[in-house]
C-alpha cells in the first residue's frame, strides 16, 4: 500500500486521560519517600515541588503514574486525597484513647473450642500495641 493512504487508529479510550483519584504524592528530590500528605495543605508552595501518584480511570493501579503537572483536575483530585487522609486521622483519633486501655490479660471469654496459650496472648498483645501505634506488623 501507498504510505500517503496507511493511517493510524488511536485505540486509547477517552477516560483513560482523566484522573480517577490520586493515591500518594512525594517530592521529587526524595522519590524513594512518600510525602507526609495531611500536612500538605498550601498547594501553591506545592506545584512543581511534588509527584502525585495517579490512578487513571477505567486503567488498573498497576498503571497508575506519577504526574507533576499542576492542572485544575489534579488539584481537585489532591484535595480529596487530602480530605480522606484527614478523616482517616480523625476516625483513628476518636478511638485510640478506647484502644490504648485495651490488653488480653486472660482467656477471651468469647472464645469456643479452645483456649489460647500464653504465648499466643503475648502475641495478640503485641498486635494490639503496634495498631495503636499505627504501625502495620505481621505476626507469623
Amino acid at each position: 500500500k501507498d504510505a500517503d493512504t496507511l493511517t493510524t487508529t488511536d485505540l486509547r479510550k477517552p477516560e483513560w486521560f482523566k484522573i480517577d483519584r490520586v493515591i500518594a504524592c512525594r517530592k521529587k528530590s526524595h522519590s524513594k519517600e512518600v510525602c507526609d500528605i495531611v500536612n500538605l495543605c498550601h498547594w501553591s508552595q506545592q506545584d512543581g515541588q511534588y509527584e502525585y501518584l495517579v490512578k487513571w480511570k477505567g486503567l488498573e493501579y498497576s498503571d497508575a503514574t506519577w504526574e507533576t503537572s499542576g492542572t485544575e483536575e489534579l488539584l481537585v483530585e489532591f484535595n480529596k486525597l487530602v480530605q480522606r487522609h484527614r478523616k482517616a486521622n480523625e476516625i483513628h483519633d476518636s478511638h485510640c484513647g478506647k484502644l490504648q486501655k485495651f490488653q488480653l490479660t486472660e482467656q477471651p471469654y468469647y472464645l469456643t473450642g479452645g483456649i489460647l496459650f500464653e504465648y499466643q496472648i503475648f502475641g495478640v498483645n503485641w498486635i494490639l500495641s503496634n495498631f495503636q501505634i499505627r504501625r502495620n506488623v505481621i505476626l507469623a
